[in-house]
């Protein structure tokens, strides 16, 4: 497209622009002549109708494709002494700001690359962080300005970035793109989780903490999703499983201390009962594994016989709880049980797998005899085959246990 040259204010601007530019048209290696009111194009004192660049007159330095002005061109230009901001076709030496050259954004003051400056600049609706006055968009982690530490993202201040941000002196929490020395507590690197205080990473840190309403165990600093266990806060031990508070947990946990009964993921120091794990059934009392106790607990399936604090599923023979004396069996309580059951106060007469304090009398198993008096043993007898039976009860043969080397008699 061809357009003239015309008006006198115009030519006054250009001039005034040129003259801000120390270098001179008589030293350009293009320049322009007016031939029937059109500018052309002379390079080396010859009409150059292909050039595309630079070229200058007396009014200034213009943008030329194919040996004429281009009047709607706007972006970078060089020349001999540089690059340039070109707009509408003229030479802008006000203009600051962000331009493309092939491809890549710089930084441009007064219409110019200086190639000079290294750091953040305000220009074109936002902050850059420059490398010799280009925008350096291999470069991403945090920057200095004199209004604090900024997220660069590609070379540009990325104000929706929440997370962690590097720099020499270590990593920093950054939120919507700036650094907040105020804030302790988790935050993402990629796809990792890490602890904060005040502002920066906390490899120091291990322990609970809470973010958006879940709680979570971290150990030097760094969420650890492979963990399993207990860990503890202000109000209490709590189970945690994949390195996440599970609050679904009711069982058996281990720490440094023993072993713990969990309840809905908390420590409950009121329980006293039975719990289950992979190595049995336990005795649990306050909410801690009692490795000493011996004697009768009682879950949803029937009284149980531990020892040692733990159910003994091979011991057949006496128990007893604050309700009386009891017969077990394969260290089950055995409520169906009537016989004799000895302990180290005697023999006993069980009935119903408790011993029969409200019966006196006599009692047969096959050939002996028992005469109870309140539940105990206080005699026995072996009875003749044609004896007559004198007992108040008669229990017919082949109904004995193994049993004598459990001390116990009958069925």
């Amino acid at each position: 497209m061809k357009k003239t040259f015309v008006g006198a204010v115009a030519a006054l601007l250009f001039m005034f622009c040129f003259s801000l530019h120390p270098v001179s048209a008589q030293a350009a290696e293009h320049m322009l002549q007016m031939e029937n009111d059109e500018w052309v194009c002379y390079t080396a004192g010859q009409r150059d109708n292909s050039y595309t660049g630079m070229a200058v007159n007396e009014y200034g330095w213009w943008y030329l494709t194919d040996g004429e002005i281009d009047w709607d061109y706007t972006g970078m230009a060089c020349n001999e002494y540089g690059w340039w901001y070109m707009n509408n076709g003229a030479l802008d030496l006000s203009y600051t700001g962000i331009a493309d050259v092939n491809g890549e954004p710089w930084y441009v003051v007064n219409g110019t690359i200086d190639f000079s400056y290294n750091g953040m600049v305000n220009a074109s609706g936002s902050w850059w962080y420059l490398n010799q006055n280009k925008v350096d968009t291999d470069f991403t982690g945090l920057a200095l300005n004199e209004y604090g530490w900024w997220y660069i993202n590609a070379g540009e201040i990325d104000f929706s970035y929440t997370g962690l941000g590097y720099n020499e002196y270590g990593w920093w929490y950054v939120d919507n793109g700036t650094v907040d020395l105020s804030y302790t507590g988790m935050a993402q690197l990629g796809y990792d989780w890490w602890y904060v205080t005040n502002g920066v990473l906390d490899r120091d840190y291990t322990g609970m903490t809470v973010y958006d309403g879940n709680w979570y165990y971290l150990i030097n600093g760094f969420l650890d999703r492979s963990y399993e266990g207990l860990a503890d806060n202000e109000y209490g031990w709590w189970y945690f499983e994949d390195g996440k508070l599970n609050w679904n947990y009711t069982g058996m946990a281990l720490n440094e201390y023993g072993w713990w009964y969990f309840e809905n993921g908390f420590l409950n120091l009121n329980y006293t009962g039975m719990a289950l794990n992979e190595y049995g059934w336990w005795y649990f009392e306050n909410g801690n594994l009692n490795d000493t106790y011996t004697g009768m607990a009682l879950n949803e399936y029937g009284w149980w016989y531990f020892e040692n604090g733990q159910l003994n599923r091979e011991y057949t023979g006496m128990a007893h709880n604050e309700y009386g004396w009891w017969y077990f069996e394969n260290g089950l309580l055995n409520e169906e049980y009537t016989g004799i059951g000895a302990n180290s106060y005697g023999e006993w007469y069980y009935q119903q797998g408790r011993i029969g304090y409200d019966f006196s009398g006599k009692v047969k198993f096959d050939d002996t005899e028992y005469t109870i008096t309140e539940g105990y043993v206080v005699e026995k007898r072996i009875v003749n085959e044609t004896e007559a039976d004198t007992a108040d009860t008669v229990h017919t043969a082949g109904t004995l246990p193994a049993g004598e080397e459990s001390s116990t008699l009958g069925k």
